[in-house]
């Protein structure tokens, strides 16, 4: 058995499923090895009770008892919730779960922006107070343009 373990031959060698290569090979193994030789009878013996065993054929009758007892026994439904939904009342409360989302979701808009603003106009209020101070110092000077000459001083 090139490239593997010939002992992994065993229990194809007590079957008889080996060819003839791996036979030649694994009975030259086998007349040596203390391991293999309690492994395949193990394997054999196991399959001499395999073989005796025989199936029994079930009485005729039985299949006419079964069939009579399917037509009186309750069968059981597949397993279902204890309440069923009214389709009306889950397409109500869909309705209103999705009217509350909405008007979730337009009070934090309205959140937002009111917090927005409200932070601009502080922030302008900020402005306002630093560009009066800019003004209000000594050095500063105001400059009108017209508007009509080349952009520089």
């Amino acid at each position: 058995m090139s490239g593997g373990d010939i002992h992994q031959l065993a229990a194809a060698y007590a079957l008889d499923a080996v060819d003839e290569r791996e036979r030649a090979e694994f009975e030259a193994h086998y007349a040596t090895c203390a391991a293999c030789q309690p492994e395949v009878a193990g394997y054999r013996e196991t399959l001499a009770h395999v073989a005796a065993a025989t199936a029994v054929p079930p009485r005729e009758s039985l299949k006419a008892e079964v069939m009579a007892e399917i037509g009186v026994s309750r069968q059981l439904s597949p397993l279902v919730p204890d309440a069923v939904a009214d389709l009306a009342s889950f397409r109500l409360r869909h309705q209103r779960s999705s009217l509350l989302l909405a008007a979730a979701a337009v009070m934090v808009l309205v959140a937002g922006g009111a917090f927005f603003v409200g932070r601009r106009s502080h922030q302008s209020d900020g402005y306002a107070t630093a560009v009066a101070a800019v003004l209000a110092r000594p050095d500063a000077r105001v400059v009108n343009l017209d508007g009509t000459g080349s952009g520089t001083f």
